[in-house]
């Protein structure tokens, strides 16, 4: 789109210029070339699954309008809705286009993130992260190609996820495996949900919440993940003992 991407350290993705109520953003398709020829050397030498993936474009317009996402994308939806849902457009169009890329250079499954989620009450999720969303999941499904869902706060609208019927829904850890398998139909996987912040607890109890939290699902249909990312003083070693839990439940 013609903007700056730095990660910084403490910071996380910073985005420059910020976007500001200008949705005359002009998409540069060969801008993201390296990721496909990535992907294409990637899975010469990889004897697992590759998999892709995007934030959602609610997500995404939260880095493009603010450094730390918390209110600027809120703002903007209640004094202008209409240019907000021009802004997510145009995110849309470019994501479909860079999930087209990822697929047609070998991608095995995509994951659509949407990080910022959690900050929308229900209505205005509905209104601007869901169906943007599900376009995405309807194209990845229209490439034959695997697409998980996930969204922080995902327990705050486990039914509007389960309508958009992606392949998979990643869930957080704010309800219990066993009560989201009840709801969730038996041809949707279910990924997650350990709290991450349990790697910082001793092994022994790591194992035993794993232990645990598997028994709720009877091994049907699920992938086991943290519902939310590692974080950085995370000991690697604890890492290592929730996967081995998982291998050895």
């Amino acid at each position: 789109l013609g903007l700056d991407l730095d990660f910084k350290e403490g910071i996380g993705p910073v985005i420059t210029p910020q976007v500001q109520k200008d949705t005359s953003l002009r998409h540069d398709p060969d801008a993201l070339l390296f990721v496909g020829e990535a992907i294409s050397s990637m899975k010469k030498k990889l004897n697992v699954p590759l998999i892709g993936f995007c934030g959602a474009p609610y997500t995404v317009s939260c880095y493009l309008t603010e450094t730390k996402p918390s209110n600027v994308s809120k703002k903007w939806i209640y004094q202008e809705p209409e240019s907000f849902h021009a802004l997510l457009r145009k995110i849309t169009d470019v994501t479909k286009a860079y999930l087209d890329l990822q697929i047609k250079s070998g991608v095995d499954a995509i994951q659509i993130f949407d990080s910022w989620a959690y900050i929308l009450p229900k209505d205005l999720y509905k209104t601007f992260s869901l169906p943007y969303n599900q376009e995405l999941i309807d194209f990845v499904k229209s490439k034959k190609v695997p697409v998980i869902s996930f969204a922080r706060g995902s327990t705050l609208y486990v039914s509007e996820m389960i309508a958009s019927r992606p392949s998979a829904i990643s869930f957080d850890w704010h309800e219990s495996l066993g009560e989201i398998r009840k709801m969730v139909p038996d041809e949707i996987t279910i990924q997650g949900n350990f709290d991450p912040d349990l790697l910082y607890a001793s092994k022994e109890e790591i194992q035993k919440e794993v232990k645990r939290t598997l028994s709720q699902v009877e091994k049907r249909g699920h992938i086991i993940n943290l519902g939310h990312g590692l974080k950085p003083d995370m000991d690697p070693d604890r890492v290592k003992c929730f996967v081995d839990a998982v291998k050895d439940a």
